[in-house]
């Protein structure tokens, strides 16, 4: 009878113990296999706009960026972004005005050549708009940015066939916050900025590696 006993012990833990790992299995593949999207470049665009002494609005870019994002439509909220932006592909229309803006006092190019946004959180408002808190880090000095986003449309884009999404992210970027003091206040302190863009799901690498071998095997050298 203890026998009996001890061996039902021994299958219901045995039982409890593979549920538990066949659980903890799917819940680590749900977060490992969230969809990377890559920024599609030549469907999008970095721009800003910036006062100068309340006479006009002089209207930029940036032309040379990249972004990623994870995202899963099933969990919002584990969104990731990653987006890095080359500063001396600043563009205004006016190269001598980007000459300067190049220089020190501004964007300092020459010690820092890149500025970053990484995510933080992601807050949904409905199905398809979000607050996308994170850090900008502009000459060396990170500070905390929203993000206001609107996602325009999600389909299989018609040309390349790969499911794609489009959005909208707008924000305001206080310059000064960043040590970029130049001109304040005659020239704008507070910087709208706008991200219009497409981003591509990223598919899988599919490996074909046991087909490979199973055709050497059968492949025999001529007589």
């Amino acid at each position: 009878m203890n026998n009996r006993i001890n061996n039902h012990s021994k299958r219901t833990g045995t039982r409890l113990l593979g549920t538990l790992m066949l659980t903890t299995l799917i819940s680590s593949l749900s977060v490992v296999h969230a969809q990377q999207w890559d920024l599609d470049k030549s469907h999008a665009r970095i721009g800003f706009t910036v006062n100068h002494m309340g006479f006009s609005t002089i209207y930029g870019e940036f032309k040379e960026f990249d972004g990623k994002v994870n995202y899963d439509a099933a969990h919002p909220k584990d969104t990731s972004v990653n987006f890095t932006i080359k500063t001396d592909s600043i563009d205004t229309g006016w190269a001598a005005r980007e000459e300067h803006l190049r220089k020190a006092e501004f964007f300092n190019t020459a010690s820092f050549p890149t500025m970053q946004f990484v995510s933080t959180g992601v807050t949904m408002q409905g199905k398809s708009k979000g607050k996308i808190t994170g850090n900008l880090t502009l000459l060396g000095v990170t500070k905390p940015v929203t993000l206001n986003v609107v996602m325009h449309k999600r389909a299989a884009n018609p040309m390349s066939k790969v499911d794609t999404i489009g959005f909208t992210a707008t924000t305001t970027v206080k310059r000064s916050d960043f040590g970029m003091k130049a001109y304040v206040p005659m020239v704008g302190d507070l910087i709208p900025v706008t991200i219009d863009g497409e981003l591509n799901a990223v598919m899988p690498a599919q490996t074909e590696t046991p087909q490979v071998l199973k055709t050497q095997e059968t492949v025999r050298p001529a007589s």
